[in-house]
């Protein structure tokens, strides 16, 4: 069964589109066509660019970057010639771990998971054109869902069309190109153990050992960013564990495991959502953004008994960028999982780079005229960035150009993050747009 998913498949982002204008100088001996509108023509580069000059005539040319063209004439002659073409920003792959707890007290609260990872969670993924991948760390529901805290009540199973089973319960879960589990159960004190622990390790239900006998990081992918989503009511080590792990015992736990796939203990690089027992907000699944503070009050709506506010995963949540959720809520567990689909579609997909395409014969491209606007999804206007001479002398409006790419400075790449439906215009100006040093 393949565990990877080809360049192909990468995601299409439409939320923002880059506009690249290219400028030339001619080369001293380039063919400036024949005189009856005829003009030099080139296939090029990776992508599958094709630029096309006119002769005597306006002409006509297309630029195609990742097989998207444009449209647009270079004047024959022209010192700083140019050509128009759009290209869209591309989303990186994305693995969500998804960790839930199989403890007695969580019977009502799987029932809702359940239905929302097969009706909302996945198809917004889907619809969204992200490549995504959901593998889930908890007990798989092999018998019929009744009432009361029994093994099929606290324990979940996934349909199609995230997984390969038609119905449930199923004997055991199947596997698809989207789906894998690792079949265990998780207690409400040892979900960060098991992230460790399970990663190189078999389930010890021989009944879903042989389904991922090396662990489920072989489920994960290179190059893929990596989600954790926790669903508990507990806290780590709150009861049952006389060891209970710190942060900095969990991150070095997993960076052992894989720098590759988590980072280090000192940089994470996953995002870390939470579903557990802190207080509503006013609207009550409304999610508690990363810049609020630990709340320190548990959750009480739905009668729920909440044994602990889950105080070391609010942290790593904050830590991360992750949003935090109250477990209580879970007849609204819909809006919850949106929010997080959504949260993982637009803020974590998005890429800041942009490939520039290979010059036509006989002309070169002026890298330090490259000029880039932010244009604003409010129609309040554009921010134009300057170029930074390298990523060292980055500032906040800013980019710069490394590997024969164009890339956004962290500040200015956050903000058109966050500025949803926003616009990126690249293009090749006939000045120099360098910055002075800082």
């Amino acid at each position: 069964m393949p565990f990877s998913t080809s360049n192909n498949e990468r995601a299409t982002l439409s939320l923002l589109t880059a506009v690249l204008a290219l400028s030339c100088s001619p080369a001293p001996s380039e063919n400036r066509g024949n005189g009856n509108g005829g003009g030099a023509s080139n296939s090029a580069g990776s992508g599958g660019m094709v630029v096309t000059f006119g002769g005597n005539n306006t002409g006509g040319g297309n630029i195609g970057i990742g097989g998207i063209t444009g449209s647009g004439g270079a004047s024959a002659g022209g010192a700083c010639a140019t050509d128009t073409a759009k290209a869209e920003l591309t989303s990186d792959p994305v693995d969500i771990l998804v960790v839930l707890d199989n403890s007695g007290s969580m019977h009502e609260e799987m029932g809702a998971v359940e239905r929302n990872i097969n009706e909302n969670f996945a198809s917004i993924l889907t619809s969204s054109g992200v490549d995504y991948r959901v593998i889930l760390l908890s007990r798989h529901r092999a018998g019929p869902r009744t009432t009361g805290e029994t093994a099929p009540n606290t324990s979940v199973c996934v349909t199609q069309p995230l997984s390969g089973l038609a119905t449930c319960p199923g004997a055991l879960p199947v596997f698809s190109e989207r789906f894998f589990q690792w079949s265990e159960k998780i207690e409400s004190f040892d979900a960060l153990n098991w992230l460790i622990d399970g990663y190189s390790v078999p389930p010890e239900n021989d009944d879903f050992a042989d389904l991922a006998p090396m662990g489920y990081g072989p489920f994960l992918r290179a190059g893929a960013k990596k989600v954790i989503l926790l669903l508990t009511d507990d806290n780590e080590g709150n009861a049952g564990d006389g060891n209970p792990l710190t942060i900095p015992q969990f991150l070095q736990g997993l960076a052992a495991k894989s720098e590759a796939h988590f980072g280090t203990a000192a940089a994470p690089s996953f995002t870390f959502h939470s579903i557990i027992g802190l207080k509503e907000k006013p609207t009550v699944t409304e999610a508690y953004l990363p810049t609020e503070p630990l709340q320190t009050e548990k959750c009480t709506g739905n009668a729920a008994g909440i044994p602990h506010v889950g105080t070391l995963y609010q942290e790593l949540s904050i830590m991360t960028r992750g949003l935090r959720f109250p477990i209580c809520q879970y007849p609204g567990y819909d809006a919850v999982f949106r929010r997080i689909a959504e949260d993982v579609t637009v803020t974590s997909a998005i890429r800041c780079d942009f490939d520039i395409p290979a010059p036509p014969v006989g002309r070169t491209l002026e890298l330090d005229k490259v000029a880039v606007n932010h244009v604003q999804a409010n129609g309040a206007g554009k921010i134009t960035l300057g170029q930074a001479a390298t990523q060292a002398e980055c500032q906040p409006n800013a980019f710069y150009i490394e590997s024969n790419r164009v890339w956004l400075c962290p500040d200015a790449c956050n903000a058109v993050k966050a500025d949803v439906g926003a616009g990126v215009e690249v293009l090749f100006s006939c000045e120099n747009q360098i910055l002075p040093p800082r």
